[in-house]
């Protein structure tokens, strides 16, 4: 058996270290089969669809940036590197952002109706997500936004995707219609956010204008 695996770093960071990781698999592609059986080549694929790859608060697909991928031995820490080589993912376009839509189709909810939104991404991606912010909390004014108080994938419409071990949302859409639950909310003025990226810091986002909801009748 081969307990080697394959980890993605952000370059120059230490691949020794278990603080380092940012995706991994075993060489069996998958982060279940410890005990892989040798193998002298083949492919990994670290992407939206199962089997998951994320570690810690890593997630598909990653932040601009650029990157390290190593085999590495043995499976603890410190980990030695076999084999690496490095690579770069390139930022989306602009017109990623200018050109896609973000629409709530009323300017005022009463809880517990839900908030819906109609949304165009001129550049679909897999586990792009649609959260709800405090009017004073997020605007396209910011260099990033910060975590949403509920979210929704945009391309599953849900917060549990279409992937049983990654919950991520593979789902790659260009334009559609989300629903949140507005329960959790207080009553007050809100923005809807789009996000490209699945990784703080989400410097990739357009929001909507702003709409009112009212909690003050909820009694579920």
């Amino acid at each position: 058996s081969d307990q080697s695996w394959i980890g993605v770093f952000r370059a120059g960071t230490d691949t020794s270290i278990d603080e380092s990781v940012y995706l991994w698999v075993f060489l069996c592609g998958d982060q279940c089969t410890y005990n892989c059986k040798k193998r002298e080549s083949g492919t990994v694929a670290f992407k939206a669809t199962d089997p998951k790859i994320s570690y810690r608060n890593n997630h598909f697909p990653l932040n601009p940036a650029d990157y390290r991928v190593c085999i590495l031995f043995p499976s603890y820490a410190p980990y030695g590197e076999v084999a690496c080589q490095n690579f770069t993912i390139s930022d989306l376009p602009a017109h990623a952002v200018t050109n896609s839509t973000l629409t709530p189709s009323k300017s005022a909810y009463t809880s517990p109706e839900a908030i819906t939104a109609d949304f165009f991404a001129a550049v679909p991606v897999r586990n792009s997500w649609i959260g709800v912010y405090r009017s004073t909390e997020a605007s396209e004014e910011l260099d990033d936004i910060p975590e949403p108080l509920v979210w929704v994938y945009s391309g599953c419409n849900n917060h549990e995707g279409d992937q049983l071990e990654s919950t991520y949302c593979a789902s790659k859409i260009d334009s559609g219609s989300i629903s949140i639950d507005t329960r959790t909310l207080s009553t007050g003025s809100y923005v809807l956010c789009m996000s490209l990226y699945n990784n703080q810091p989400y410097e990739k986002f357009l929001c909507s204008t702003s709409f009112d909801v009212d909690v003050s009748c909820n009694t579920a």
